[in-house]
């Protein structure tokens, strides 16, 4: 009988990418907010190219989330949101991304987010990530 061995298939620590940012109660996105600068990541010219694996954003309504990388507007930007911070979207192919990653916000709404309001969404940030590895 023969065993066959094959190694565990993963990402090496060092080559991990994880960026998330949110809008805080001292830092909020206030009502009517236009393309808001919620991640801006610039990648490091001595690392490879950045392979996007996964997005997520928070889910207020009456926003509109646009993704840019690479100086290109992603087709999943706008009101309808491609994934959640905990069930993040993820690609069948990662996004290869050269020079940067940035998340705009457009608030919609009357109110800024995070706010001490009374309704359980006032206490909810503006909230985006993505993962990825270095090629």
């Amino acid at each position: 009988m023969t065993i066959s061995y094959s190694a565990p298939r993963g990402i090496d620590p060092e080559n991990f990418i994880y960026v998330r940012n949110a809008s805080t109660l001292a830092i909020p996105i206030v009502a009517g907010a236009q393309n808001y600068t919620l991640i801006s990541w610039v990648k490091d010219p001595s690392q490879g190219n950045a392979l996007i694996e996964a997005i997520g954003t928070d889910q207020h309504d009456n926003s509109i989330y646009t993704w840019v990388i690479d100086g290109t507007t992603m087709p999943f930007s706008g009101s309808a949101r491609v994934g959640s911070i905990q069930q993040p979207y993820e690609f069948l192919d990662p996004i290869i991304c050269q020079q940067s990653v940035l998340l705009y916000i457009t608030n919609n709404n009357s109110i800024a987010y995070p706010n001490n309001g009374v309704d359980p969404a006032d206490a909810i940030p503006y909230e985006g990530l993505f993962t990825g590895r270095w090629a």
